[in-house]
């Protein structure tokens, strides 16, 4: 079967591609005996029977006898056979040994003919190739792998001349700034931090009250302020206490004229306590005396104001939390 499809293989034309002559013989199954696999440049695999199946399609080219040299077994030299075998004539002579003749090859096809050679040349002729261009892509493939830039790390970064002459600059500026004489504008910024004669009084916030006929939220109120033309960033806290007061607080040099907006909308201040025990309205505490609902409201009062002071922003609520309790607020 294989010298026969050495012989016709180039004509063999491959049922899925429909390509002739890409059908290679590519190793054994494991059967016993083992039998050759034939396989398709495209993929399609033809056990031995196949390959037949396509073979008989075609007439294998006869080699005539008569082109043969047509020699007797008893004619062959000896030396020849010496020549061929490296035996000699003790050894031929060995019952044994069985020498071949022309009765041997039972067809022609056993023959080994010039177009078999060219075939089998041309199929190493092609593997070559194609290894060489599968060695030429991975060659490639090795010199751009080789060519990347290397990975920058920081301190090859800061070993580069430019970032170098950077940092020695940044760093004499520095010393420069450190050991140059101030100037004025630098010490009377410094001697304030440290003049003893230039105490100012701490911060103070009071509590204004506006009437409300309804209670609302922090953020309504805030945008009725911006109508009224005050500015929110300076008011510091907005809030209902009650069901009809609505409650600010600001700095003390910001109270008149947040007093002044309201008024030019004719809303005037109203006077809040905080302590009367009318504003106390849960009936599980109806049964208590007045002193103890003042005392209950007071309570109630602290724990409001350390709420709201929670939600001012800093450092504000700091300053806030130390005027109130200067103020017996807390």
């Amino acid at each position: 079967l294989l010298s026969n499809y050495h012989t016709i293989r180039h004509l063999l034309t491959c049922t899925t591609c429909n390509k002739t002559g890409t059908i290679n013989k590519n190793g054994h199954n494991k059967s016993v005996p083992p039998r050759p696999i034939f396989i398709c440049k495209c993929g399609k695999t033809y056990s031995t029977d196949q390959i037949r199946i396509l073979m008989d399609a075609y007439e294998l080219p006869e080699t005539s006898q008569s082109s043969l040299p047509l020699v007797e077994d008893d004619e062959i030299e000896f030396e020849q056979i010496e020549l061929d075998l490296g035996l000699d004539e003790d050894d031929l002579m060995q019952d044994s040994l069985v020498l071949p003749t022309l009765s041997t090859f039972s067809t022609s096809t056993d023959i080994p003919t010039t177009q078999n050679n060219n075939n089998i040349i041309k199929d190493l002729i092609e593997t070559i190739n194609e290894m060489k261009q599968q060695l030429s892509r991975h060659d490639e493939q090795f010199v751009n792998f080789t060519n990347l830039p290397p990975p920058v790390s920081y301190a090859s970064k800061a070993s580069t001349p430019k970032v170098q002459t950077k940092f020695i600059k940044k760093k004499m500026a520095h010393q420069t700034y450190r050991f140059n004489t101030p100037t004025p504008e630098q010490l009377e910024i410094a001697s304030k931090a440290f003049d003893d004669s230039i105490l100012t009084n701490p911060p103070d916030y009071q509590f204004v009250h506006f009437p409300c006929n309804r209670r609302l939220k922090p953020s309504e109120l805030r945008q009725r302020l911006t109508l009224l033309g005050a500015d929110n960033v300076r008011v510091i806290d907005a809030h209902c206490p009650d069901y009809n007061v609505a409650e600010f607080l600001v700095h003390e040099n910001y109270v008149d004229e947040l007093r002044s907006k309201f008024r030019s909308a004719r809303v005037e201040t109203l006077d809040y306590d905080f302590t009367d025990p009318v504003h106390l309205r849960d009936s599980r505490l109806a049964s208590l005396t007045n002193e103890e609902k003042v005392q209950k409201l007071k309570e109630i009062r602290t724990n409001y104001l350390i709420n709201r002071i929670k939600n001012i922003r800093y450092p504000v609520n700091y300053s806030v939390a130390k005027s109130l309790y200067r103020n017996g607020h807390l």
